[in-house]
């Protein structure tokens, strides 16, 4: 809520979900408002079934690629960085 510039309230209820596919598939299936990765439902929003209500977009999880033994990587991990 800092993130995004908005105050704490408790919600009177809530779902949660293990699954992001499942989150999204409730919100398009009208069950409420979500914060999902704009990477998985860009297709949704450009087909105009989600609409993004407000922003900022907040920053989620990242990535490492991490190889451990000292040699320069060969042809496959490259591939995989690209």
């Amino acid at each position: 809520y800092a993130a995004a510039g908005l105050p704490w309230e408790r919600p009177a209820g809530q779902l949660r979900f293990s699954d992001e596919g499942h989150a999204i598939q409730a919100t398009l299936a009208g069950q409420g408002i979500a914060l999902l990765s704009l990477a998985l439902v860009a297709d949704d929003l450009a087909a105009g079934r989600l609409v993004r209500p407000f922003g900022p977009e907040i920053p989620g999880h990242t990535y490492h690629l991490v190889t451990g033994d000292g040699r320069a990587p060969d042809a496959a991990v490259l591939a995989a960085v690209d």
